[in-house]
């Protein structure tokens, strides 16, 4: 039953105004009337408490609402800067990944290259050691030649002189 209180009441867990209406059980409401602590709640009190109470938990629900409102602003914020960031990050990742694909590129050209002349120099090496072998050889031949002139000149006999002072 709802009564307007005509005193304070405090309890253990209620703690109530003059002139507030509270809903309390029908035994314990008309005893409260009987002893003049309250009498019964008009219905257009009980109607007009109701509003107030529905208008200060609208207020209350309002409030909680712009709150997340300004939340969900900010959120929206960090969620467009981080995806700005992200596309930032992105954009960075494709010019390094161009960059190794072209360091790559140029890697695998100088590597080729590398070949190429290793390829080269050995053929050259190669040619160069055969020549000194061929000249080692026309060497060892010519040195051989010689030794058996050498050998030959000192077999012949001493000329004669044929000179007529003798």
């Amino acid at each position: 039953m709802k009564i307007k209180l005509l005193t304070s009441i405090a309890g253990a867990h209620q703690s109530d105004l003059p002139g507030d209406i509270i809903d309390k059980p029908d035994d314990v409401a008309r005893e409260w009337i009987k002893e003049g602590l309250a009498i019964e709640a008009p219905e257009q009190e009980i109607a007009a408490a109701r509003v107030a109470d529905l208008s200060k938990a609208l207020d209350a629900v309002t409030a909680e609402r712009e709150g997340l409102v300004k939340q969900a602003a900010d959120l929206a914020g960090k969620l467009a800067s981080a995806a700005k960031e992200k596309a930032g990050a992105i954009a960075e990742a494709e010019v390094h990944r161009k960059a190794a694909d072209a360091a790559r590129t140029q890697r695998d050209a100088v590597v080729e290259t590398f070949e190429k002349y290793k390829v080269a120099a050995s053929m050259r090496l190669k040619a160069a050691e055969d020549e000194r072998d061929d000249f080692k050889r026309q060497a060892e031949a010519l040195a051989e030649q010689l030794s058996t002139k050498l050998t030959e000149l000192a077999e012949q006999p001493a000329p004669t002189s044929t000179d007529p002072a003798s």
